[in-house]
């Protein structure tokens, strides 16, 4: 046989301590809360302190790469600019040869020789361009065409001078047909072909 439990304790006492732990229970809710926001909020912070190095670092890796760029931009404007002058200068420099190749074959050609034909051609397929030089004309005799022939390989500004063919004209004439090639090399060379050392 179980005995009930009697309160003796007035009713006020009983509200009292009820209030006493809902206080308390909130206290403690309020507690933890609070330590609860504080350690957040300190977490999110370290998290900011992190995020903010890491976004200095991309930004001076931005800047650094944006400068390289630049740079790189700057250097191929610098090329091309290179590049348009250097196509100037080896016009005005095969344009000065082909004169002075001019030259070199009118002062070579012996008094009796005729030239019929001179054709200049620049080989810009290399990287120093050269001028081909093809030389057709008339002499008396096989004699005068040797001598051109001597006087064109003397010459420093041409190299490679051959003798593509000499032979009469016809029966009745005694003139000689010759064609004779050479070509003058390097074009932007330090000095002509044969020159001396």
């Amino acid at each position: 046989m179980s005995v009930p439990l009697v309160d003796f304790l007035p009713p006020e006492h009983r509200e009292r301590r009820s209030r006493r732990r809902v206080w308390l229970l909130r206290a403690g809710l309020s507690a933890v809360l609070i330590l609860s926001m504080v350690l957040t909020a300190l977490h999110v912070q370290r998290k900011h302190r992190i995020l903010d190095g890491e976004l200095a670092r991309i930004s001076q890796h931005y800047e650094h790469a944006r400068t390289r760029i630049a740079q790189v931009e700057q250097l191929d404007r610098q090329k091309e600019e290179l590049a348009r002058r250097l196509g100037i200068l080896k016009e005005v420099v095969v344009q000065a040869r082909g004169s002075l190749v001019l030259d070199a074959v009118g002062s070579s050609c012996p008094e009796r020789a005729c030239l019929t034909k001179l054709d200049l051609r620049v080989n810009a397929a290399q990287l120093l361009p050269e001028v081909e030089v093809s030389i057709e004309g008339l002499c008396p005799d096989h004699l005068d065409v040797a001598n051109l022939l001597t006087a064109l390989s003397q010459k420093p500004l041409l190299a490679d001078v051959r003798m593509v063919f000499s032979e009469d004209v016809d029966a009745a004439s005694q003139d000689k047909k010759f064609v004779i090639t050479a070509k003058s090399p390097g074009l932007l060379a330090a000095s002509p072909p044969g020159a001396q050392q």
